[in-house]
C-alpha cells in the first residue's frame, strides 16, 4: 500500500481495488490508493477522500466506490464516492439515515446496503439503502434484530451477507442476510465457526469467504460459506501475512456488485 493503515474500506471494479481510508496508529486519514487486480505490485495513489475516515466499509459496482458512514473522528453519516476507472478526490453522495461506524456493507450491481454499526453510544439495528449511480440520501431499507458492529459484509447480486461482529456481549458468531432487491429485515444464515469482530470478507457470486479477526486474540483462519443456501461457515485456510491479521479489508473482480 502506499500508507500502512488499518480500518478502512474498500471496493472494486473488474479490473481496480481501491483502499480507502483507515487509521495510520491514532490517526485518521484520507488516502486512496488502488490496486489494478490482475497483475501484482504496490499500490498507486488515487487521490483523497473528503474527509479523514476510519472504521468504514465499502460497496462498489463495476463504476462507483462508496464509503458509507465511518469516525471521522465524530461518528458520521457522510456518504463519499470515487470513479473506480478513473483517479481523483472523493465525491459526497448523501447521507445516511443516522450518523454510524463499523458498519458492514454489501451491494448489488444497482443498490447499496449499510447493516447495523454503532453511533458512538449504542448498537444501531437500522439497514440503509442507497441507488448507487445516484447521489441522494440514504432510506431505510428494514433492520436487524439486534444491532452489532465491526462486523464484514460480502454479497452475490442477489443476496448481502454479514457475518461476525460485536455488540454489549462480546464478540459474536452470527450471520444474516438480505435480499437486496427487496425490502425487508435481516434473516438468519447460520453460524461462523467462532465468534470474532474486525474480520474481513469477500466473494464472487457463488461463495463467500471470511479471513482472520480477533476475540481478542487474532487469527489466521479462513472461513466459506455458500451464498445461495444458509448454514454455517466451513474451513477453507489459513493466511499467511504476518500469521494472524484483523482490522483488513476484502474485495475481488467478482463480487456482487459486478455480477
Amino acid at each position: 500500500l502506499t500508507q500502512g493503515r488499518y480500518g478502512a474500506g474498500g471496493g472494486a471494479s473488474s479490473i481496480r481495488a481501491i483502499k480507502m481510508g483507515g487509521r495510520v496508529s491514532s490517526t485518521r486519514v484520507k488516502t486512496l490508493d488502488y490496486v489494478t487486480i490482475a497483475t501484482t505490485g504496490n499500490a498507486i495513489v488515487f487521490g483523497e477522500l473528503q474527509h479523514v475516515n476510519a472504521y468504514v466499509q465499502g460497496a462498489s459496482n463495476n463504476t462507483r466506490a462508496l464509503n458509507m458512514g465511518g469516525v471521522t473522528p465524530n461518528y458520521t453519516n457522510l456518504i463519499e464516492y470515487v470513479t473506480i476507472a478513473s483517479t481523483g478526490d472523493g465525491t459526497d453522495f448523501g447521507f445516511l439515515t443516522d450518523a454510524r461506524g463499523a458498519a458492514p456493507v454489501v451491494a448489488s450491481p444497482t443498490r447499496a446496503c449499510c447493516v447495523s454499526g454503532h453511533d458512538g453510544s449504542s448498537y444501531v439495528t437500522v439497514i440503509d439503502q442507497v441507488q448507487i449511480a445516484t447521489t441522494a440520501d440514504a432510506t431505510d431499507f428494514g433492520d436487524v434484530s439486534s444491532g452489532f458492529a465491526y462486523g464484514a459484509g460480502l454479497s452475490s447480486n442477489t443476496r448481502g451477507i454479514v457475518g461476525g461482529g460485536t455488540r454489549g456481549s462480546g464478540e459474536i458468531d452470527d450471520i444474516v442476510y438480505i435480499t437486496i432487491a427487496t425490502t425487508g429485515n435481516a434473516t438468519d444464515f447460520g453460524n461462523l465457526t467462532y465468534a470474532r469482530e474486525h474480520t474481513s470478507a469477500t466473494s464472487n457470486s457463488v461463495r463467500g469467504v471470511f479471513g482472520g479477526g480477533v476475540t481478542p486474540t487474532y487469527y489466521n483462519n479462513i472461513q466459506y460459506i455458500t451464498i445461495a443456501t444458509t448454514g454455517d461457515s466451513l474451513d477453507f485456510g489459513d493466511m499467511i501475512v504476518d500469521s494472524s491479521k484483523a482490522y483488513s479489508v476484502g474485495t475481488s473482480d467478482s463480487h456482487g456488485g459486478l455480477s
